[in-house]
């Protein structure tokens, strides 16, 4: 009998002294975002949202027409996508703002004058009275979410000119037209860095975070969070928020 309860005491104290394997923490899966180039700005306002939930962000930012929606939780775009998928939510507006190279000077332009000036009926600036100058214009790549507002608001059923210039980002945008006399482009107002003149058009198109289900877990909580009071304060540096709009 003392010796099994020897054997017993020697038994519990080797199990107490011997160290526990630590639980490793649960596995946290990253959000797979996709953005337009032309929301790049919006990687402020994400990061944000996801650091009081301590949600890891997988950030990529893709083509408009070259996102595969199925590969990724949650896309943000500027303007409706075709086809539109089952989730939308908007988060915030922005809108879209003509640039032209500095040399032009304080130009003023109706929306008529600048729908020929993109269209190509007008290649030169002398016929809007300005110094003798080939207009050189540039736009996003086709497909670009920016681009489809811009055509559909804009230009409605007339063309781009055959002879504009591409850039394929807005940060392409802004390096082209400040380095090249003669220029118009335009881009999204968020990108706007004070260098260039700029002409306001007043065309003002949803930010939507948009998925094929509707989201749960951590993405659910992260638009939950860019919809919030807090989050629309974080959005308004550089787009306007959803109540300012309907203001």
């Amino acid at each position: 009998m003392k010796t099994i309860q020897f054997a017993a005491l020697v038994f519990f104290s080797l199990t107490a002294c011997t160290p526990q394997t630590p639980t490793p923490p649960p596995t946290v899966e990253p959000i797979r975002i996709a953005i337009t180039p032309a929301l790049a700005p919006l990687g402020v306002a994400l990061q944000a949202c996801a650091t009081p939930q301590a949600a890891a962000l997988q950030v990529e930012t893709i083509p408009a027409n070259s996102i595969k929606y199925e590969e990724v939780d949650l896309v943000f775009h500027l303007g409706e996508s075709s086809p539109l998928p089952d989730f939308v939510a908007p988060i915030a507006w922005e809108s879209l703002q003509v640039v032209l190279h500095p040399e032009l000077g304080n130009i003023q332009l109706d929306e008529h004058e600048l729908a020929q000036l993109f269209s190509g009926q007008i290649n030169n600036w002398s016929a809007l009275g300005r110094p003798e100058m080939d207009v050189t214009v540039w736009v996003p790549l086709a497909g670009a979410d920016q681009r489809v507002g811009f055509e559909d608001q804009l230009l409605a059923n007339a063309r781009v000119s055959p002879l504009a210039r591409l850039a394929p980002s807005p940060q392409a945008m802004l390096e082209a037209v400040s380095g090249t006399p003669g220029s118009i482009g335009y881009l999204p107002t968020a990108w706007d860095t004070g260098e260039l003149r700029s002409i306001d058009l007043e065309l003002t198109i949803p930010v939507l975070a948009l998925a094929t289900d509707e989201p749960g877990g951590a993405t659910h909580d992260l638009v939950v969070c860019l919809q919030s009071e807090a989050g629309q304060q974080i959005l308004s540096k550089n787009y306007t928020a959803l109540s300012a709009a309907e203001n």
